[in-house]
């Protein structure tokens, strides 16, 4: 090429002219300087518009909430699990411990008409668009019985007062006579007087099970969140075996990471980062660290990271923030789930007070004694066709008993799908335990049926 001369060598790279030559500059140089402006692009990614607004209010609601007359604690996001799946889990949005009933609510932004249809709502706007509406009651009630089997599960307990309830955050919906008056539905700007009404007739439970109630809830988990210092917000699962050496969530509640420097520095001796390790108790270390370090944290609902599997270099992130210690077991044992208090947790005994979960949940329970379980399967006669028993499950997926009909007596098949569907919470008494699938029920006689366990 005229006019051109070629110096330098290996080690160098071009990046501009003057006086007629091309100005060299050594490759890590530029290799820093790519990697400044990639990594600082990265960080100061925004949270999406639609993202935000669903985002405030769910904290608006929960701010509402926390400032009703009675309510003991606020919960967001938390996970309960689905005892009729071998994965999976619902959010909901707030769960409130009030000194009444537990508030379990669905959050709902929408705008313009609101109507119910087939007993459940529907947007007007949605329903224009076509297709199937998603459950919205349906849903959260489901999810309201999900926690009463997690309850049960973990303290052989249900939660007698509980109200499932859908709240519009938007100043612009236009809910329907029908929706305004449902038993389930309201408006944030008329939450307070309309759960004075709900909770009226409701009387206030005693110190001892509303205890209870939080720590149960703080054993279930919520997302793990991925931020930036942009301010967007991802929250999904961070997949431990994709985690760097020594993130491990059961020493961690989050880590945090910071460029050390501008670009200068960076320039000059190379990229660095500050980790910063917050333990569960509060507790700080700082790691002096190079980039390179990746993890993983996916998003159920779409492609996330630099590769579109969730991939993320760590010098992308502001802050990892752990949903849970432990995942979730439904015996209650391990350490707290949530971002917990790291208070107990565990079946109570006479004195109202939780005592540490048994190693094996099977040791709850003893013959004689009388439990409240759930109906999760009816066993058929191959022959006539006919339930012959059903399975009840005094902890899910973990321990369950076989009560034949034939123990019941002459009874309606209407009754029977009344009080023995799937699903249904029952009170049992254990006749033999061989093993924690192989348990012998029988109905608990009535005068059992009071609250109280043979224990």
């Amino acid at each position: 090429m005229a006019g051109f001369k070629r110096t330098g060598g290996a080690g160098c790279a071009a990046v501009g002219f003057k006086g007629g030559r091309v100005q060299l500059v050594p490759v890590p140089l530029l290799q820093r300087w790519r990697w400044w402006r990639t990594t600082k692009n990265a960080r100061s990614a925004a949270q999406e518009h639609r993202e935000l607004v669903a985002w405030k209010a769910e904290h608006a609601v929960a701010a509402a909430v926390r400032n009703l007359p009675g309510t003991r604690s606020v919960h967001l996001e938390r996970r309960v699990p689905n005892p009729d799946r071998s994965r999976g889990a619902g959010e909901v949005d707030v769960i409130a411990v009030t000194e009444r009933a537990l508030l379990v609510i669905e959050v709902k932004n929408w705008a313009g008409p609101v109507d119910l249809v087939d007993g459940d709502l529907v947007q007007a706007r949605q329903a224009a668009r076509g297709g199937a509406a998603k459950p919205v009651i349906a849903k959260i009630k489901e999810k309201a019985d999900h926690l009463n089997r997690c309850s049960l599960s973990h303290d052989q307990q249900e939660l007698l007062e509980v109200l499932p309830l859908v709240v519009f955050a938007n100043a612009n919906v236009e809910p329907s006579d029908d929706v305004a008056a449902h038993p389930n539905a309201c408006r944030l700007s008329d939450l307070k007087a309309c759960l004075a009404t709900k909770l009226a007739a409701r009387e206030v439970q005693d110190d001892v099970e509303l205890s209870r109630q939080e720590r149960l809830l703080e054993r279930l988990p919520t997302w793990d969140t991925v931020t930036f210092d942009g301010g967007d917000r991802r929250t999904g699962d961070a997949i431990d075996e994709d985690l760097p050496p020594g993130w491990d969530r059961a020493t961690w509640a989050s880590i945090e990471v910071r460029l050390v420097g501008g670009w200068l520095p960076t320039l000059l001796r190379g990229p660095r980062l500050l980790v910063t390790f917050v333990d569960h108790d509060g507790g700080r270390h700082e790691e002096v660290a190079a980039p390179g370090a990746t993890l993983r944290h996916s998003e159920p609902w779409g492609a996330s990271g630099v590769d579109g599997r969730g991939t993320y270099p760590i010098e992308h992130l502001r802050r990892l923030v752990f949903g849970f210690r432990t995942p979730f077991t439904w015996d209650g044992g391990g350490d707290a789930g949530g971002r917990d208090s790291g208070e107990a947790t565990g079946p109570m005994n006479d004195d109202g007070d939780h005592e540490a979960p048994a190693s094996n949940p099977l040791d709850r329970f003893q013959e004689g004694g009388v439990y409240t379980g759930t109906v999760v399967h009816h066993l058929i006669d191959g022959t006539t066709g006919a339930v012959h028993a059903v399975l009840v499950a005094l902890v899910e997926r973990t321990v369950t008993g076989k009560l034949d009909v034939n123990r019941l007596g002459t009874m309606d098949p209407v009754l029977f799908e009344m009080f023995y569907a799937v699903g249904r919470q029952v009170d049992v008494k254990i006749v033999k335990i061989r093993s924690a699938k192989r348990i012998t029920l029988a109905p608990a006689p009535l005068e059992d049926v009071d609250g109280d366990n043979e224990e």
